[in-house]
């Protein structure tokens, strides 16, 4: 697990399927889609199975060379199989000012993990889907309690 410390009031994460969601998609490998979500400021994402569906080159362009972190916690064959590197857990450690639970303010840091989990329905995959990495795949259950 990677730690940060953000100084920033805003951790913006999208949840997968960004980079096939639409014709555009189909002609530019998700290129369009990624330049909102620069815009957008999206600091971290992970895979949905549709970035299964853009060419495996243009998901390792998006993997090495987008600047937001890529979060991938339950497919760690993929690494490997695409020759890139993606994040396994982001542990943030987030505020002086946070709220506790009784709503009342304390001067205390809380970590926050994010993690990226895809589900391991292999209904949902091509055979050939992220070059045979989800053979491996592990579930979001046991990936969750092996990181937690």
């Amino acid at each position: 697990a990677t730690s940060e410390t953000i100084h920033t009031s805003t951790v913006i994460t999208v949840s997968g399927d960004f980079l096939a969601p639409s014709l555009l998609s189909s002609l530019d490998g998700g290129s369009g889609m990624v330049d909102v979500l620069h815009a957008l400021g999206v600091t971290h994402v992970s895979l949905g199975n549709h970035e299964a569906d853009v060419p495996t080159e243009a998901l390792r362009r998006h993997i090495e060379g987008d600047k937001f972190e890529w979060v991938n916690t339950n497919l760690r064959g993929l690494d490997d199989a695409l020759d890139t590197y993606t994040e396994e857990c982001i542990l943030l450690e987030v505020g002086d000012h946070a709220l506790d639970a009784d709503s009342r303010e304390s001067n205390s840091k809380k970590t926050v993990a994010i993690l990226g989990l895809l589900s391991d329905d292999a209904g949902l995959y091509r055979p050939d889907a992220f070059e045979g990495a989800t053979a491996g795949m592990e579930s979001p259950a046991d990936a969750i309690e092996r990181i937690m």
